[in-house]
C-alpha cells in the first residue's frame, strides 16, 4: 500500500492554490493524493503565519486555511472517506488515528453526495485538537 500513495509533497508558493487563498493568506504547503492509476485530489494549506515548520503550523493559533481540490471526473462519498483515513492512518500512529475518528467520521460526514472534478472543500480556521503524543 505504501508505494500506492504518493507521500504528500509541500511546496511553496503554488500559484493555482494561492489564488484561491483568502487575501491575506499565503500558501505553505500542498500536496497530491494519487495510486498508480490516478490522481484522486491536491490538499493545500493557507496561513497568514510566517514559518513551514509542521509542529509549528500545527501549534499555531492564527488565521489557517485547508483546502481540497478535486481532480477525478467524480469520487463518492464512500471512496472519498476511504481515500482521506488511509492518508490519515499511514501519516499516524494507531492511537491517534483511533482518538480521532470520531472527528475524520464527522468530517467525511459532512458530504451529502458525490464531488466533482474542479470541487473545492474549504476549511477556515481548522484547529489541531489532539495534543496527545502518539
Amino acid at each position: 500500500m505504501k508505494s500506492s500513495i504518493r507521500t504528500l509533497i509541500f511546496l511553496l508558493c503554488l500559484p493555482a492554490f494561492s489564488a484561491f487563498a483568502a487575501p491575506s493568506l499565503n500558501n505553505v504547503g500542498i500536496g497530491l493524493y494519487s495510486d498508480l492509476r490516478q490522481d484522486y485530489f491536491y490538499g493545500a494549506i493557507n496561513t497568514d503565519f510566517s514559518s513551514v515548520d509542521p509542529k509549528a503550523l500545527i501549534r499555531y493559533t492564527g488565521a489557517k486555511q485547508l483546502e481540497i481540490r478535486v481532480l477525478v471526473k467524480s469520487l463518492s462519498k464512500r471512496k472519498f472517506y476511504k481515500l482521506f483515513s488511509e492518508m490519515i492512518a499511514i501519516s499516524n500512529s494507531d492511537k491517534v488515528f483511533e482518538n480521532n475518528a470520531l472527528d475524520i467520521a464527522q468530517f467525511t460526514g459532512m458530504l451529502k453526495g458525490k464531488l466533482f472534478k474542479g470541487d473545492q472543500i474549504l476549511i477556515d480556521n481548522f484547529l489541531y485538537a489532539n495534543h496527545q503524543k502518539d
